[in-house]
C-alpha cells in the first residue's frame, strides 16, 4: 500500500522541493491499493507541498515539472514511449520498447535521455512553423490585406504580405501591392520571399500557381463577392478581372468564369 504524507506550507521540508515523503504501510481495504493510481494522483497534486520518495519512477525536478518538461516530446503506448519532435517540416523520432529496455520504468528513462540529446542537437538555428490550419493563402507566413485607408474613405490599400520570425522575438516583413503587380505576380513574390528568408528552395511558378488556383482563388473570390463594402469589394473584383485578362492558365480561368466574376 502507498500513503501520501502532507506537509504544511511554509515548513521546513523533510525532503528537497522535488519530492514527496512516501511511506508503505497498510492502508485500508479500497485506498491506493494500485500503484499506478496512487502515481497518478500524486501528479496530480501541485509541488512544492508534495513530492515523491522511494518509487523507482524517474521524476523531473520542481522547476522541470511546472515547465512541463518532464513528458514534453515523449508519448506513452502500451508497449513502451516514444519521442517526436519537428523541426522545419522534419520529423525525428524513436520508439523505446518496455520489453527491450525491461520496464517501463526504464524505456521512460532511455527515452527522456533521447529527448536530451535530440533537443541539444537540433538547438541550433531557428525554427520556422511549416504548417497553420488557419492560413487561409496556402502557404504559412504570407497573408492577404484588403482595407480602407481611415483617413481616405475611397481610397483602399490591397497587398500580399509575408512575414519572417526572428530569433529575438521580432519579425521581419515585406508587402507587395495588388495594383502595382497583379494578384498572381503578388501572392509568387510574397510566397518566394518567404521561402528565400526561412532558407527553404524556390518554388517553382508551376507549384506556386497549383496552390493559388487550388487553395486561395475560391476563397478569395467568396470574399469578393461576399465583401459589403463598396470601395473593397470594387477593388477585389477589379484585381479579379485583371487577373482574367492577364493570365494564361486554362485553370485560372475556367474558375474565373465558374465563379461568375468575369
Amino acid at each position: 500500500m502507498w500513503v501520501i504524507t502532507r506537509r504544511e506550507p511554509g515548513s521546513r521540508p523533510r525532503n528537497s522541493l522535488s519530492e514527496l515523503t512516501l511511506h508503505p504501510r497498510r492502508l485500508p481495504a479500497g485506498k491506493f491499493r494500485s500503484k499506478r493510481r496512487f502515481l497518478s494522483i500524486c501528479r496530480e497534486i501541485r509541488r512544492p507541498y508534495f513530492g515523491i520518495i522511494g518509487s523507482s519512477v524517474p521524476w523531473c525536478t520542481t522547476k522541470q515539472n511546472r515547465a512541463g518538461w518532464c513528458m514534453k516530446y515523449i508519448s506513452k503506448l502500451k508497449s513502451g514511449y516514444i519521442v517526436r519532435k519537428s523541426k522545419n517540416g522534419i520529423q525525428h523520432q524513436q520508439f523505446f520498447s518496455s520489453a527491450k529496455a525491461g520496464s517501463m520504468e526504464q524505456a521512460l528513462m532511455q527515452a527522456r535521455a533521447y529527448r536530451d540529446q535530440l533537443v541539444e542537437k537540433l538547438s541550433g538555428g531557428h525554427s520556422y512553423q511549416s504548417e497553420n490550419w488557419l492560413n487561409n493563402t496556402g502557404w504559412v507566413g504570407v497573408a492577404m490585406h484588403c482595407r480602407t485607408v481611415s483617413h481616405k474613405p475611397d481610397s483602399v490599400v490591397h497587398f500580399f504580405r509575408a512575414q519572417v520570425p526572428l530569433p529575438d522575438g521580432k519579425s521581419k516583413s515585406r508587402s507587395w501591392a495588388v495594383r502595382r503587380y497583379g494578384l498572381l505576380p503578388a501572392y509568387t513574390h510574397a510566397v518566394q520571399w518567404r521561402l528565400a528568408e526561412t532558407g527553404k528552395p524556390a518554388a517553382s511558378d508551376q507549384e506556386i500557381e497549383t496552390c493559388f488556383a487550388s487553395k486561395f482563388l475560391p476563397l478569395y473570390m467568396k470574399f469578393a463577392r461576399d465583401e459589403s463594402e463598396a470601395a473593397e469589394r470594387q477593388a477585389l473584383m477589379g484585381s479579379l478581372q485583371e487577373l482574367y485578362s492577364a493570365t494564361d492558365s486554362p485553370t485560372i480561368k475556367r474558375l474565373l468564369r465558374d465563379g461568375r466574376v468575369c
